[in-house]
């Protein structure tokens, strides 16, 4: 075994750590993230090449490398996902206690092997002071079959499960002819009640302005519509919300949109409405994710650069500073009034409430 080519993988494995907002305990807790370069099965990546779905997402292009740089472009054996999560999971030990530990795959959780899914969660869980785990899956996934013996897992000892959903709008046409996420509305509410039926934390990702074309008003109005319709009883009743603003990666359907003209982000102003909207409705329950991936964003929200800024944000100009710092400060204690209107003559450009 090659302990020096298992150390360099391990570079595009760890994703960190970080504070984070736990809804149960309602405090910020240390976080590590835990990345396992499965890919999409689901959705036909298994040899490495993408589809035209999920067209903002640079996911397949990150395990494309991998898999190129690693094992000649083929897919990856198992055991070798199992063995590296182990060693990622040993470093982050090494650095400190954790309290929820995040695992993204690029893909569905729940699209994996199940035994290989379960290794998984078994070895999560025996991290030292590990509290929750988090995962991701798309809805039509989300069988009992599937979830049941995850939780059984988490809860036998006694940590918590959370299940993340790319719900990305309400819109029924944008969510399934432009953005192609392929659940309904059906679906999603079944996710959604057999989540809770296993004592399963939900959260539902939502996107503002995540495709060509949109109009950035309507875009505001669409992402408040679809983030009370996701946490509210009478909707889908979820616990949580990751709102995403959309970034443009490199390398995608959409940056290519991006490089042509067809697409700009949305402001900060954008970004502003929407939380200033919903997060005093719905307090500890909206997080806004960070501007930031690997591969480096290409563009992110700018109040003065229509284009966006890049990700390191070179060449921010007027109040972009003040919003970033404002949202890192929302990002840090989940509380409404972190949230101010800043005062600047670009408003009158942005207003879209």
């Amino acid at each position: 075994m090659n302990h020096d080519l298992d150390n360099e993988k391990l570079q595009y494995l760890n994703g960190g750590r970080r504070q984070w907002w736990d809804i149960g305990e309602k405090r910020l807790v240390s976080s590590a993230t835990a990345y396992i370069q499965y890919g999409c099965p689901d959705w036909g990546e298994t040899n490495g090449e993408r589809n035209s779905l999920c067209q903002f997402c640079g996911f397949p292009n990150g395990v494309r490398i991998y898999r190129d740089l690693y094992y000649g472009g083929a897919s990856i054996p198992p055991e070798d996902h199992l063995r590296l999560f182990e060693k990622t999971l040993k470093y982050f030990e090494r650095e400190g206690e954790i309290h929820t530990l995040m695992i993204f795959n690029a893909g569905s959780f729940t699209a994996m092997p199940l035994p290989l899914q379960e290794s998984l969660m078994r070895t999560a869980i025996a991290v030292q002071g590990v509290r929750r785990v988090v995962i991701e899956s798309r809805a039509p996934l989300i069988s009992e079959r599937l979830i049941e013996p995850l939780a059984q897992i988490t809860r036998n000892s006694g940590v918590s499960l959370t299940v993340r959903i790319g719900i990305e709008t309400k819109d029924d046409r944008l969510r399934l002819k432009v953005l192609k996420k392929g659940h309904s509305r059906t679906q999603l509410s079944a996710a959604s009640i057999l989540l809770r039926k296993q004592g399963v934390t939900s959260g539902g990702y939502v996107m503002l302005k995540p495709s060509p074309g949109l109009d950035p008003a309507w875009s505001v109005k669409e992402t408040i519509d679809t983030i009370k319709w996701i946490l509210a009883d009478d909707g889908l009743g979820m616990d949580e919300i990751y709102l995403g603003p959309t970034c443009v990666s490199p390398d995608t359907p959409l940056s290519r949109h991006w490089q042509a003209g067809d697409f700009t982000p949305p402001s900060l102003w954008n970004v502003y409405d929407v939380l200033a909207t919903t997060a005093g409705r719905f307090p500890g329950r909206i997080h806004l994710l960070q501007f930031k991936d690997e591969p480096p964003f290409v563009a992110v929200p700018s109040n003065h650069v229509p284009r966006g800024l890049p990700q390191s944000l070179e060449g921010i100009k007027g109040c972009d500073a003040e919003f970033h710092s404002m949202f890192d400060n929302y990002r840090a204690s989940m509380k409404p009034d972190a949230l101010r209107d800043i005062a600047c003559s670009c408003r009158q450009n942005h207003r879209a409430m």
